[in-house]
């Protein structure tokens, strides 16, 4: 697949060439940012002008998706976590698969060791 990421305005846009689309599709998604679906019909050229002149809007709706992304809850090894009846407790493990087990009020998930 072709694709390009660039620098509009100090935000990080990634053209990509889209053989479904049938006319240039902005998408601004938490944790993946802005993409830009280019359709087979126009340029890549074409398309970062186009981008380039809906910079604006893309700014406004960027600071929306960055501010679901604060709503996020990332886990990691020294997360404490809690609900009513049980609490989260992460461990890393020798093998190759997640598991996950609830027991005695606490949710044990054993995460594969990454090498």
């Amino acid at each position: 697949m072709e694709e390009q990421v660039l620098n509009i305005k100090g935000v990080e846009v990634t053209l990509f060439r889209s053989q479904k689309a049938k006319s240039l599709n902005i998408t601004i998604k938490p944790f993946t940012g802005v993409r830009v679906s280019v359709p087979t019909s126009i340029s890549f050229k074409k398309a970062k002008q186009a981008t380039e002149e809906r910079i604006d809007w893309i700014k406004k709706h960027l600071s929306k998706m960055q501010k679901a992304e604060e709503l996020f809850t990332v886990f990691n090894l020294d997360t404490k976590f809690q609900t009513r009846t049980h609490h989260l407790e992460l461990k890393v493990s020798d093998t190759d698969t997640l598991k996950s087990v609830v027991r005695n009020n606490k949710i044990t998930i054993s995460i594969p060791q990454i090498q």
